[in-house]
């Protein structure tokens, strides 16, 4: 079981990488902190990923948000809490650009938390 946990893990931050590789406003933060740029604040690299304030900087558009929403909030350990908790599961890994508003949009449609 653990491995097949390690393995969907792997997959959704591979999956991440490559999205951010072709993410035009998300490559400039990446070639600006390349070129040793402080023009972006709070933003950083560690091996070869982006990170805002300590989290995993994700596309608006990534195909993994709707994964990490159902995990977060659906799933057993999400537990349908709402909003601040789901949301605040999220921002303890991970950032995208009009987060908030997508994780809100979410538990509004959520059938189960209505």
């Amino acid at each position: 079981m653990a491995r097949a946990i390690s393995v969907v893990h792997m997959n959704l931050w591979e999956t991440v990488e490559v999205e951010v590789a072709h993410d035009q406003e998300l490559q400039k933060i990446v070639v600006a902190l390349q070129h040793g740029l402080d023009d972006y604040p709070g933003y950083f690299l560690h091996n070869g990923q982006l990170f805002y304030q300590g989290r995993a900087m994700l596309p608006a558009n990534s195909s993994q948000i709707p994964l990490l929403l159902t995990e977060s909030h659906d799933s057993g350990t999400g537990g349908h809490l709402g909003f601040f908790r789901t949301y605040k599961k999220l921002i303890a890994a991970v950032h995208w650009c009009g987060m908030r508003q997508r994780v809100r949009d979410y538990i509004v449609g959520c059938h189960t938390c209505q």
